[in-house]
């Protein structure tokens, strides 16, 4: 039952299978469910990971979310969105070698200094974010003009 609880949490939301009904969640808090994902060690061997904030309440306590760029997996759940976490979490993990995250100067600087020969990667969505600010930007620029 916990393998399965276990997957679930992974695959939707801790939230999600904590209001699952009791015959199938056994009546497990999201709470426990995320901490049952913090402790999943199953994983060891990937080399590629994504990495994001994650809300575990909207506009007051954020997280730091692990992925295995690979199979789309969520490997881990860090407690903030601090260098400092990130980096000993990082140096726990030497072995991976593409670092997939948004542009924030906190995820770069903690994986430079754990992983310095990692390849560091903006995710597509925060780049075509950037490419339609840019666009926008340019083209006020141009009406201006004239």
């Amino acid at each position: 039952m916990q393998e399965t609880l276990l997957w679930l949490s992974m695959v939707t939301s801790a939230e999600t299978v904590s209001k699952m009904p009791l015959y199938m969640s056994n009546g497990v808090s999201s709470n426990t469910l995320i901490s049952l994902v913090r402790n999943n060690k199953s994983v060891k061997s990937v080399k590629h990971i994504g990495i994001d904030d994650w809300a575990f309440k909207k506009q007051k306590i954020y997280g730091t979310l692990t992925c295995d760029l690979e199979t789309r997996r969520l490997i881990d759940i860090l407690p903030n969105r601090d260098s400092e976490t990130l980096l000993s979490w990082l140096k726990e993990n030497p072995y991976i070698s593409v670092v997939c995250h948004d542009r924030s100067s906190v995820y770069a600087g903690a994986v430079s200094k754990a992983l310095p020969e990692a390849m560091q990667i903006v995710d597509r969505w925060h780049l075509q974010k950037i490419y339609l600010i840019l666009w926008f930007v340019i083209f006020k620029l141009n009406i201006q003009k004239g």
